[in-house]
């Protein structure tokens, strides 16, 4: 966390002046979530704090905020505030009381309020009991058919149970409300990644909200990259093919997970049983048998929507217009045309009227090819245009160039030191993180450990934690730290410019002298937020 390193991971979080915990709500992979008690606005709060400690973890954790901390949606948790207070990094949200998207649908009562904002559990009780059963025959399951009709048969060692009971009227309410909010995340650019029935609750007014965006990523970056060097994140139960195979996500990639939900709760069961690695390899081979052979009272619209919706081939899956027009939403009226989110977010880049500004970006830029800085104030009303005009400019840089672009915001409702480069900083430690150790090595600045301290989500690049790297003798004053560690920045971007060109951009710095607790009329705004004025 910027401008201080991270408590002891066993150490347990005790609150702030502000919070006041009040129980723990649950633990996931990446943080513990707590009922907090907000005294400044006199309401409750759901309160996540890191539950591992590492520069990885804190950048991950930062953008779990971040993402998708401007969207605003019925079916999407409202996170409120992101604070680095002292030695702890943690962020609030909106505290959602209910149960399970599953054991709602099967006619569980919201007011048990047995779940939590976090569960990581992983695969279900019946998959872990099988990933050490003994083997009988094949491990995996064996195809019926063949082709791309192939079915997935679940070995004979799987336990037969009854299909659930289900209360059908709340099985489309609920999925609706789902499919508007992974529709939302998708308009946002951003994937989910982990959508799973323990990351979407129901209270007790029949709200479906999804949460637990640990593992969101831009669109934007899902490009071709090699299969080894893309980490395997998710629940593999409900994983997606293309997301087991380590290959780049679209948004078909999400509406697999969600055919998974909506498979569970048709069947009682997964569409794929086993341990890991079969589950994943028989993903890539077999269609799921359809739903209507497991549980024959299942309505043939959802058997059809579901048995699409767990194609193998992201192509062949229905888009977010299709779904929402099956599930009967009035947002699909708006979704005419079956756009894609990547046809979507290009008609939203488009730009009508921005060609004189572009021409100064553009002619900005070509000046500091005869070795000049240059800066470039952007200014205007809100909703005049201006972050898509810098990221028209930013997406249409030459890419014979091989420009570096690193790319920042400041937030409204954060409180973190160094407020206006913070995620630039972020940026720039996962485009080093990209590159080799010898790269990297060749930029390094004589007071990295200074930089680091200031920015720890430096550390995940190697570089600056090598133990040939000098050591600060002794803790300098915070003021003394604080001058080399910029200095050390300075000193590292002079050095990449002078490889590559580079181009910093930071959104919203008009954000970068505010404070997370002031009131703003976003805030008020919202619906699900706090009173705070």
């Amino acid at each position: 966390m910027s401008g201080a390193m991270a408590s002891d991971p066993g150490t347990t979080f005790t609150g702030t002046a502000r919070y006041e915990l009040r129980r723990r709500l649950g633990a996931g992979g990446m943080g513990v979530v707590y009922e907090a008690f907000d005294r400044e606005r006199a309401a409750l709060v759901a309160l996540k704090t890191l539950r591992e400690v590492g520069p990885a973890a804190i950048a991950r954790f930062k953008q779990e905020f971040r993402a998708l901390a401007d969207v605003v949606h019925p079916a999407l948790v409202s996170l409120y505030e992101l604070v680095n207070d002292g030695d702890e990094l943690f962020f609030t949200m909106e505290l959602v009381r209910g149960i399970h998207f599953d054991r709602w649908v099967a006619g569980g009562d919201p007011a048990d309020e047995v779940s939590t904002h976090e569960d990581d559990s992983g695969p279900t009780e019946m998959t872990r009991s099988l990933r050490h059963a003994p083997a009988t025959g094949s491990p995996s399951g064996a195809p019926s058919g063949s082709g791309d009709g192939d079915t997935y048969r679940a070995p004979a060692l799987a336990p037969q149970r009854p299909p659930p009971r289900i209360q059908l009227p709340r099985l489309r309410a609920g999925l609706r409300q789902l499919a508007e909010g992974v529709a939302a995340i998708h308009d946002a650019g951003m994937l989910h990644r982990d959508l799973k029935p323990s990351n979407v609750l129901v209270d007790a007014a029949g709200r479906v909200v999804v949460l637990d965006f640990g593992l969101v990523t831009d669109l934007a970056e899902e490009r071709p990259q090699l299969t080894e060097d893309r980490p395997l994140q998710g629940t593999f139960g409900y994983m997606s093919p293309e997301q087991g195979a380590r290959a780049p996500l679209t948004p078909a990639s999400d509406w697999y997970s969600v055919g998974v939900i909506l498979y569970r709760v048709l069947t009682g069961r997964l569409p794929f049983l086993g341990g890991r690695d079969d589950v994943l390899m028989d993903k890539q081979k077999f269609e799921p048998p359809p739903p209507r052979e497991l549980a024959p009272d299942v309505p043939e619209d959802l058997d059809q929507l579901c048995r699409e919706l767990l194609r193998r081939q992201p192509e062949r899956r229905p888009a977010a217009a299709e779904i929402l027009r099956r599930l009967g939403s009035e947002l699909a009226r708006t979704r005419a045309g079956g756009r894609s989110v990547a046809s979507s977010q290009a008609a939203y880049d488009t730009l009508i009227g921005r060609e004189r500004e572009l021409a100064a970006l553009q002619a900005a830029y070509a000046h500091t090819q005869t070795g000049a800085p240059v800066l470039v104030r952007v200014h205007g009303p809100s909703g005049a245009g201006k972050s898509r005009t810098v990221r028209a400019f930013l997406d249409g840089l030459p890419a014979e160039h091989d420009v570096v672009v690193l790319r920042g915001r400041c937030y409204e409702q954060e409180s973190v030191p160094f407020k206006a480069v913070d995620s630039l900083v972020d940026s720039l430690a996962g485009h080093l993180a990209r590159h080799t150790e010898l790269d990297v090595e060749g930029l390094m600045p004589r007071d990295a450990i200074a930089l680091a301290r200031l920015f720890p989500t430096l550390r995940q690049v190697e570089a600056f934690t090598a133990r040939r790297r000098r050591d600060l003798a002794t803790a300098p004053d915070p003021l003394e730290l604080r001058r080399r560690g910029f200095a050390a920045l300075r000193e590292l971007l002079a050095r990449i410019t002078d490889r590559r060109p580079l181009v910093l951009a930071i959104d919203d710095l008009q954000w970068a002298t505010s404070t997370a607790s002031r009131c703003s009329p976003r805030c008020c705004a919202r619906r699900t937020r706090p009173r705070c004025c």
